[in-house]
């Protein structure tokens, strides 16, 4: 027949095992802790690893589109390095040379601060334009056809007063005008 031990002995047994079964415990409490929050990392970055799989899947056809609207950008905009103060005369004494070729008269024009909106530097030259009405046409066709082209933001055309019986097809227009460089 088993004994059990005596009372000094349980007493050794239940102040190890009490300690030991404490300390077992914390560490499988921890390692639930780990393990529920390696699972919620894992949860938010699913999404992301995804996407970013996604993405170096299709690498070719972003790579090409952002080549795509690099070209287009340089179409349509001065680049970064270029001088906005070189590109502001450059674009005034454009708009005098096609005003001119299209039989307008530039009374005056200025270069105006240059403005920075979305990514791009805005540089405006504002002016005065007097001639007739077709030729004001073919200028404002002109500036279309630029390039980089230059955008009219601005335009108000007026008739000079002219007196009963007169007939005149002049008038005059405020026109502010503008080209896109790309911000640094």
């Amino acid at each position: 027949m088993a004994r059990f031990p005596g009372r000094p002995a349980r007493l050794v047994a239940v102040a190890i095992l009490v300690p030991a079964l404490a300390a077992a415990g914390l560490w499988l409490s921890e390692l639930g802790a780990r393990i529920w929050r390696m699972a919620e990392v894992r949860a938010e970055i699913e999404p992301r690893y995804a996407r970013l799989s996604g993405l170096l899947e299709r690498g070719d056809a972003i790579v090409a589109a952002l080549e795509q609207t690099a070209a287009a950008l340089a179409q349509r905009a001065y680049p970064a390095s270029a001088d906005v103060g070189e590109i502001g005369t450059g674009l005034q004494q454009r708009i005098r040379q096609l005003a001119e070729a299209a039989q307008l008269r530039v009374a005056g024009s200025q270069i105006l601060p240059v403005r920075e909106e979305q990514g791009f530097a805005v540089i405006t030259v504002a002016g005065t334009l007097e001639g007739e009405t077709g030729a004001l046409a073919a200028f404002l066709a002109a500036l279309a056809a630029e390039h980089p082209p230059i955008l009219v933001e601005k335009l108000a055309v007026q008739a000079p007063r002219v007196r009963l019986g007169e007939q005149r097809a002049d008038v005059n227009a405020q026109a502010s005008m503008s080209v896109l460089r790309l911000a640094p």
